[in-house]
């Protein structure tokens, strides 16, 4: 859509994609913010999209996304924006399945509550994602999913498995402080920003096997109670590793280190395996490790 189209006619494609805001004159104001009653119309209107299935729901998000720049050069960026958003925030619910979903704009899930299942496989997340205090009792599905911005997962909680596999994180990646009682499986997933993993508990199985971390990445102090696998991943910029414990095996065989790694303090309880791993230097920080572990010191 060329971006030099009136203020008005955008104001009037926006109301035909999104009744329920020119209902409630959402559209007539500037505010960055909804006021609740308006937020609670959106989650209405975001519930009956849902329902309607797939199709209904990605038509609205492409039309949507064909407003956007017109919708920046005419001045009316925050309008879209508001209309874009969708919000699952603070809200408790038996399962959530959002896989195969595009999200137009900035996708909210704080403090969210799924005593089930929460799928998002392959959805697309153009806006930044906002999951500051998620808790999922079942699985939490990542497999494939695009997210193109910023991505705060910081404090979550997962119950079951977390399947992340082949996920494309764009921007910065925020898993810090989370709690992941079942497996957690990141392998092939692309970051593409910042990866941060601080803090993290990983009570069972922990794959990034042929991941790429091209930010860098922080897993300073997490815990990997099972199995930590870093088979083939690739790191691109500063990984730490400081203070971690590996309670399990932790594999990094053919790891690549653009910059070798940092593991002070790091304590490592089962076996480490560098088989492949691509150059001294990279091995020499996990050796030192484990040579303090078995009292002979660093050389």
């Amino acid at each position: 859509m060329a971006n030099d189209i009136p203020a008005d006619r955008l104001i009037d494609a926006l109301a035909a994609l999104n009744p329920w805001a020119e209902r409630m004159g959402a559209l007539s104001r500037l505010a960055p913010q909804l006021s609740e009653t308006e937020a609670a119309g959106r989650r209405a209107a975001q519930g009956a999209r849902l329902a309607a299935g797939r199709s209904a729901w990605n038509a609205w998000a492409l039309d949507m996304l064909a407003l956007v720049d017109a919708c920046a050069a005419a001045g009316l960026e925050t309008v879209w924006a508001r209309l874009a958003a969708v919000d699952f925030a603070r809200q408790a619910m038996a399962a959530l399945d959002l896989s195969a979903l595009a999200f137009p704009g900035a996708l909210q899930l704080t403090r969210l509550r799924v005593d089930g299942d929460l799928d998002l496989d392959h959805a697309r997340v153009c806006g930044a994602v906002e999951a500051s205090g998620l808790y999922v009792g079942g699985d939490l599905r990542l497999e494939g999913a695009r997210f193109e911005k910023s991505a705060s997962f910081e404090g979550l909680g997962v119950g079951g498995a977390t399947e992340a596999r082949s996920a494309h994180f764009g921007a910065a990646a925020i898993f810090a402080d989370a709690g992941f009682s079942g497996d957690a499986w990141f392998g092939g997933a692309v970051f593409a920003g910042a990866a941060a993993f601080s803090r993290a508990d990983f009570a069972r199985e922990a794959g990034f096997g042929a991941a790429h971390f091209q930010g860098p990445a922080q897993f300073d102090a997490a815990a990997f109670g099972g199995g930590a696998g870093f088979e083939e991943a690739r790191f691109e910029s500063q990984v730490s590793f400081d203070r971690a414990l590996f309670i399990g095996a932790a594999w990094f065989d053919g790891a690549r280190f653009q910059i070798p790694a940092t593991l002070a303090g790091a304590r490592f309880r089962g076996r480490l395996s560098l088989r492949g791993i691509e150059t001294a230097r990279a091995a020499a920080p996990f050796l030192n490790a484990e040579r303090r572990r078995s009292g002979e010191g660093a050389p």
